[in-house]
């Protein structure tokens, strides 16, 4: 990658490469999703890939730089049920918190049976973070994992936050499971409740933002989620094999020659960059998470 210096005397020469401009873009891009700033609320990006090539990995080369540089900020995080807690970089530390009156199981899916898992129960929102005192037993300096019984609650849990004090960003592995397009119908349950939350969410989408909350997911396609959503997304982040919005400065030729690794990043006014994150280990064996 070219150094400041390099990029300087590049432009000084009148030698600027389209390389060293998708640099300095980034550069900017990537100072913006750790600005905060508390007129303009919190901002919200969505990595999109197909199975395999790293879009939960790119969530949490968010979550360490938001450590990183973000320190006094909480940081949520929702599992699929294939979990991704797995992912845990050296240094990063995990907390699990599940909603009181669930039956929660950590299947290994190596090697089979149980995973012993350390988790803690709360009965209510304030017992996460507390909407006055924003205290709670979500820490900052910690990955704060969230397990509800209902998917739906975290819609709910988002409200809640909105109200309370102080900054936070919100992790969402496959997002389409939260609001999809269609929601599916489920036993014992109305598909009015589904599209309820899946507009309350939409509408309410900004004044989440305005709460100081920042969003940062992924999905395997954009089209799988809540429209009135997509059209509100300040970052897209495309992995190799994604598919490109139709409108974007990015051109789905160049998505599908990138490396493993490597995504090009799309800001809301139509800039974009090219940025490198990094891969993590599996720590634990896969397992899969059963709440009842």
């Amino acid at each position: 990658m070219l150094d400041g210096i390099h990029i300087k005397q590049l432009t000084g020469l009148g030698i600027m490469t389209m390389l060293s401009k998708l640099e300095l873009i980034t550069k900017r891009i990537l100072k913006e999703k750790t600005k905060r700033d508390v007129e303009k609320g919190g901002i919200s990006s969505i990595t999109i890939s197909p199975p395999g090539e790293g879009k939960t990995n790119q969530l949490m080369h968010d979550v360490v730089t938001l450590l990183k540089y973000c320190p006094d900020e909480i940081i949520f995080w929702r599992d699929n049920p294939k979990s991704a807690v797995q992912y845990n970089k050296k240094g990063v530390k995990w907390e699990i918190f599940v909603e009181g009156g669930c039956d929660i199981k950590f299947r290994n899916l190596s090697e089979g049976g149980e995973l012993n898992v350390n988790y803690r129960y709360f009965n209510n929102f304030n017992d996460i973070l507390d909407m006055d005192t924003g205290k709670g037993f979500a820490k900052t300096g910690q990955v704060n994992v969230i397990y509800f019984k209902e998917e739906y609650t975290w819609i709910d849990f988002l409200e809640h936050l909105r109200h309370t004090i102080g900054w936070q960003s919100i992790f969402i592995d496959e997002i389409e499971d939260l609001i999809p397009l269609n929601p599916p119908k489920r036993e014992g349950e109305s598909r009015n409740i589904r599209y309820g939350k899946n507009l309350f969410f939409a509408e309410n989408f900004k004044e989440f933002r305005k709460g100081w909350i920042n969003f940062f997911a992924n999905t395997q396609d954009l089209a799988d989620i809540e429209s009135r959503v997509r059209r509100k997304l300040n970052y897209i982040v495309y992995l190799k094999g994604a598919r490109v919005e139709e409108r974007s400065p990015v051109s789905q030729s160049s998505v599908n020659r990138l490396q493993k690794g490597w995504a090009y990043m799309e800001f809301e006014h139509g800039s974009y960059g090219r940025i490198k994150f990094d891969y993590y280990p599996n720590n634990l064996p896969y397992f899969e998470v059963i709440i009842s």
